[in-house]
């Protein structure tokens, strides 16, 4: 065991061990002791600061209080997966909101029950820091907790009273893939403590790992058959049931690592409006560009050059053979009632003009439902992407979630690529450092 630790020490000290063991080779053993002892006092701290979490979070809702999960960007999108957790794992109502919502509706109606917990990766994200600041000088007696991945950070350090790492090491790539998984792992963590035993959520988390890994290995072909379909399309939803955190981290990560435009809504709510997008619009890509020009050139013959807007006037074939199907991509859980209204949906949505994307569990209502043409859309098109069988709802985020982070991925690949080969300058498209995006955004 000590062996495992002289090369490669594992504690929050290990660059400061490596130096020490190049300067003084001897002292391997000594060092890599040390490092196992700095682990365990980490896992003590971490384990107990989990308890008091827990315990705070029971005294804030005995005493009437409300429980903020409050954060931006994609530790948003945990935080609304938080909220899936604790509905459905503790029975505890918690509000997952960003710096600005919470501001406009919560802030001047806090009182010192309620219980403000931060999420963030970077520790120093402005809006976050200006709510903690405030919320400390107008309710001094209000408990402050935070989740964090860079623990030597101001809202760990200066603004919480304690505070959980994720652990998740640093983040290479500018878009949070990494933070966001382990925060939805600690967040998991912590909802199911109130109704698991440790015992119990030891087992679920490394079921989820198996998931996790399961999904990696045996997706590929089915992901990279739907992100070739995808990549050039304008614009798409993903419809979360039930899961609008997971389906909003998605279309994230499709906006900023493919540049297409997505958005992640509730699967029952879109029918509500967004779903005038479907069937005929006005959206188009580079690909369907290119496929008027060469009707254009096919049709005109040896007619002069009229102009763009006269062209289309006078053969609207040129806009019309361009229309197709608006891409959904559906998330559905396990869940008896959320398989019903995802069979619900992809029925009442594709007759009116989608093409349909489905993550979920192995299910023969499902996929028939997907892959069923309706009638007179022969160029009707769908993919379902399993992922392995867990039967529970909850460790189906943990799935979920790296398919479509591996979809995002393989779709800014294959665009990078595209718009590499037709010469497009400074187009900003790329997996690790889209443009625009930043690690920690610290100004207002």
């Amino acid at each position: 065991m000590l062996q495992a630790h002289r090369d490669q020490p594992a504690s929050d000290e290990r660059a400061l061990l490596l130096d020490l063991a190049r300067l003084e080779p001897q002292a391997w053993e000594a060092l890599a002791l040390l490092d196992l002892v700095l682990i365990w006092k980490k896992r003590r701290r971490v384990t107990q600061h989990l308890q008091d979490l827990v315990k705070t979070i029971r005294e804030a809702q005995k005493g009437g209080g409300r429980i903020f999960l409050v954060a931006s960007g994609t530790s948003y999108h945990a935080a609304l997966t938080a909220g899936y957790f604790f509905n459905n794992l503790a029975g505890v109502a918690v509000f997952p909101c960003n710096p600005g919502m919470f501001r406009s509706m919560y802030l001047n109606a806090l009182n010192p029950a309620d219980l403000l917990i931060g999420i963030t990766q970077s520790g120093e994200t402005k809006d976050l820091v200006d709510i903690f600041q405030d919320v400390r000088t107008r309710i001094p007696a209000l408990r402050r907790v935070s989740l964090v991945n860079n623990e030597n950070s101001r809202i760990p350090q200066e603004l919480s009273e304690f505070y959980l790492p994720i652990l998740c090491g640093p983040e290479i790539a500018v878009a949070a893939t990494k933070s966001f998984l382990n925060q939805v792992a600690v967040l998991y963590v912590l909802a199911a403590s109130f109704s698991l035993t440790e015992r119990k959520i030891v087992e679920k988390l490394g079921q989820a790992r198996e998931l996790i890994l399961e999904t990696l290995n045996q997706g590929e072909a089915a992901v990279e058959a739907a992100a070739e379909r995808l990549y050039l399309e304008p614009s798409l939803h993903i419809l979360g049931t039930g899961l609008i955190g997971l389906a909003r981290e998605g279309a994230l990560k499709i906006r900023e690592v493919v540049l297409n435009h997505a958005e992640g809504y509730d699967a029952a709510e879109f029918k509500h409006g967004p779903n005038t997008i479907l069937g005929k619009n006005t959206l188009f890509s580079i690909h369907d560009l290119a496929g008027l020009l060469e009707t254009y050139e096919a049709q005109r013959g040896d007619t002069p050059f009229a102009g763009g807007l006269e062209s289309l006037k006078a053969w609207p074939e040129l806009v019309e053979r361009r229309f197709s199907n608006y891409p959904l991509l559906f998330v559905c859980p396990p869940d008896e009632r959320d398989i019903r209204i995802t069979i619900s949906q992809i029925h009442t949505h594709k007759i009116r003009g989608a093409d349909i994307v489905l993550i979920a569990e192995k299910n023969a209502e499902l996929a028939m439902a997907a892959n069923g043409k309706p009638m007179g859309q022969d160029h009707y098109w769908a993919k379902v992407l399993e992922v392995p069988a867990s039967g529970d709802p909850n460790l189906f985020v943990f799935a979920a979630t790296v398919l479509l982070q591996r979809l995002a991925f393989r779709m800014s690949v294959l665009k990078m690529e595209y718009l590499d080969r037709l010469q497009v300058v400074d187009h900003g498209v790329h997996p690790d450092a889209p443009k625009n995006v930043s690690k920690s955004i610290t100004v207002d």
